[in-house]
Order: structure tokens, then sequence, then C-alpha cells
């Protein structure tokens, strides 16, 4: 979708519906998941939350999903955030490789959604 759409014109969608929830996205995320957090964390909680939400409307994450080099960037850090050791440079190239025919499947495929 972002090679079809344009990374800008998804990056506009995405940074709208984050100014649209951003008023109380964190506030109502904290109520539903963490009602019994101390004041404390759950102004940690919120301040995280707006971090996140910042970097996704700064756009490189979401640039990252546009080709397989970025899937494997954003793979990387999600194994990252779980306690796992970085990929070696060996093993990413390998996996952008392997990730790369899937970019016209995955064209097909959208095509079939948007049917």
């Amino acid at each position: 979708m972002l090679r079809r759409v344009g990374l800008e014109t998804v990056l506009r969608a995405v940074r709208g519906s984050i100014e649209a929830v951003r008023p109380d996205a964190h506030h109502r995320a904290a109520q539903a998941w963490l009602p019994d957090l101390a004041a404390e964390d759950r102004e940690r909680f919120e301040r995280r939350v707006d971090q996140i939400l910042d970097a996704i409307a700064e756009g490189r994450w979401v640039a990252g999903y546009a080709t397989a080099a970025g899937i494997v960037e954003r793979l990387d850090g999600l194994r990252g955030r779980l306690g796992f050791e970085a990929m070696a440079k060996a093993d990413r190239e390998a996996v952008a490789v392997a990730l790369e025919p899937v970019e016209s499947e995955a064209d097909v495929g959208l095509e079939e959604i948007l049917r």
C-alpha cells in the first residue's frame, strides 16, 4: 500500500489520525489497560505513549514497511524489544533477499483486496 499510494499520502493520513486521538489517547489506554496504575507510573506511561505517537508521526517507522530491507529493520527492532540480540548483518541481508519476491505478491494481493 505504501508503494501504491505513496509514503507522503499515507503519512498525512497517519498524522491526521494521531492528531485526532492524541488529546486523550494515552489517558484512555491507561484506563483500559492499567486502571490501577499509580499516578507517577501513569504519567510515565502517558509520556511513553506520546513518544510512540511522535515517532510514528515522524514517519521512519511507517516508511520502513515499504521495502524488504525496511521490514527487516522493523523486525530486528521488535526482536530487540523482546530481548533478543540484534540480527547479524548477513542474517539481515538474507532475510531481506528472501522477502523481496514477496513484494510483487503483496502488490497482487492488494489489488485483490481493493477490488
